[in-house]
């Protein structure tokens, strides 16, 4: 019997399951045996194998899953501890070759110890040609949210957002990382416990911009896109090498995306070309009026002059950034309660304080990261990138 890779049966999705297909002397039985008529006959189809493949030995397919953007994503479950995960699979001889990227930093970040924002990771290894990775199972992502919240944030909540992306940004750029594609599906919600969490995810175009303590050089031009065109910095539209200060950048304007419903340049990316979708989409996002788009939001604004006053190599200022947005918060929850978000009923309580706790110390633990960046990940920082 000859075996192929085909997508499996309902229940046990994916394409790493190992499926029947007819030899031609099996064929010919086929069609020897059918009736004599002018009715065209099918081969029956063949069954897939009833028994899943196992991942690392104990993690065990289970279901697909649609997560955003992500299409090659499923349910697996620990056959040790039953405790669920994700699966993401990508073929190994990718030229982006974004699993391993995000497995890198995610096998950094668990080594700090901490709540870092980031999903837990498991596994990652080769199985049939392709690669896998497997990550701790979050909830909704804010674009889910903002959805089902009519398409729009209050001021607190948006503050809220912008104080854990702070954390979340610090922490990966301490790792020596940038993200590169920050957008609001690469941002979920936790699950339990974790439910007022923000977990950054999807580090698919993730790239290292520091290795020991030389920072990658800037270019004017020719450096490839990663980002979502409408969040992405001026400095992406132009082909302009990123640093710290355009994830910063893209922060801000998912921050405005959320405050306002859309963007105000959506009208335009119907330019005729990629070129000139870039140029247009840079040139208004470079003439906005700040105070106007930051919608009433005092830091917000201020944010937007910080990251314009950021030299390419400058590490930005988290903590200050994260006060401004907290005082903001304190004022607002004078009058409006202390909900963190406008989705959720549950009152904020000390995890908020803890969580600024934990995640300072997280910080202090990973200053001198990426100075661990290994020799082998230098393709990240080729000029292409």
């Amino acid at each position: 019997m000859l075996f192929g890779w085909c997508r499996a049966p309902s229940g046990h999705s994916g394409s790493l399951f190992p499926a029947w297909s007819c030899t031609d002397v099996q064929q010919q039985e086929i069609e020897e045996a059918a009736p004599d008529t002018n009715e065209e006959v099918q081969a029956p189809k063949q069954p897939c194998l009833d028994e899943p493949l196992n991942i690392a030995g104990h993690w065990q397919l289970f279901e697909p899953l649609k997560l955003g953007s992500v299409t090659d994503v499923q349910l697996v479950v620990n056959t040790q501890t039953e405790e669920e995960a994700v699966l993401r699979t990508e073929d190994k001889d990718s030229e982006i070759g974004g699993l391993e990227r995000e497995a890198y930093l995610l096998r950094k970040a668990s080594k700090c110890g901490g709540k870092t924002g980031l999903a837990t990771f498991f596994h990652f290894g080769v199985e049939a040609d392709r690669h896998v990775l497997v990550t701790q199972l979050l909830g909704p992502s804010l674009e889910q949210k903002f959805e089902e919240c009519g398409r729009g944030f209050s001021h607190k909540t948006v503050a809220n957002i912008a104080v854990q992306l702070l954390y979340r940004l610090e922490c990966v750029h301490d790792l020596g990382v940038l993200h590169r594609a920050l957008q609001p599906g690469c941002v979920r919600l936790g699950l339990g416990a974790d439910s007022e969490t923000l977990f950054l995810t999807d580090f698919t175009q993730a790239k290292v911009y520091k290795n020991g303590n030389q920072h990658i050089p800037y270019k004017e031009h020719g450096c490839r896109r990663s980002g979502s065109p409408g969040f992405s910095s001026v400095a992406e539209h132009l082909g302009a090498e990123r640093s710290r200060r355009d994830d910063l950048e893209s922060l801000a304007f998912m921050l405005v995306y959320f405050l306002r419903g859309s963007l105000p340049w959506e009208t335009h990316q119907d330019a005729p070309s990629t070129e000139e979708v870039h140029a247009d989409l840079g040139e208004a996002k470079r003439s906005m009026d700040v105070q106007q788009v930051a919608a009433g939001l005092r830091p917000l604004e201020e944010l937007f002059l910080y990251c314009r006053s950021l030299w390419f190599e400058a590490s930005p200022n988290y903590h200050t950034l994260r006060r401004k947005f907290r005082k903001s918060i304190a004022i607002m929850e004078s009058s409006e309660g202390k909900g963190m978000f406008d989705w959720s009923s549950v009152q904020r309580d000390d995890r908020f304080e803890s969580e600024a706790t934990a995640a300072d110390d997280v910080s202090t633990v990973m200053t001198g990261i990426s100075s661990m960046v290994p020799s082998t990940w230098t393709g990240w920082v080729s000029a292409g990138d």
